[in-house]
């Protein structure tokens, strides 16, 4: 795991802790974007599969996420608190 062309995080154990961390965080939704060069798409995949009850926003030509406007994730809070 820990070649240069892989993200630190891929060392992060999720499965350890997976029934604390999914009780804690409730719904668990996973955002990805398929051009993300910091984040290999496999790792979003990977967590997806360790977290069952999680969902997988999968997004084309978004990068890593480094725009000022998100509007999916905007919706997906506000459906939090509006369900």
């Amino acid at each position: 795991y820990n070649t240069p062309d892989r993200h630190p995080l891929v060392d992060f154990n999720i499965t350890s802790s997976l029934n604390k961390f999914a009780q804690q965080a409730g719904k668990i939704i996973i955002y990805h974007s398929r051009e993300d060069l910091v984040v290999p798409f496999d790792n979003a995949e990977l967590y997806n599969k360790e977290l069952p009850d999680s969902k997988l926003r999968i997004f084309d030509s978004r990068g890593h996420f480094n725009d000022e406007h998100f509007p999916e994730l905007v919706k997906d809070v506000r459906d939090l608190f509006n369900s």
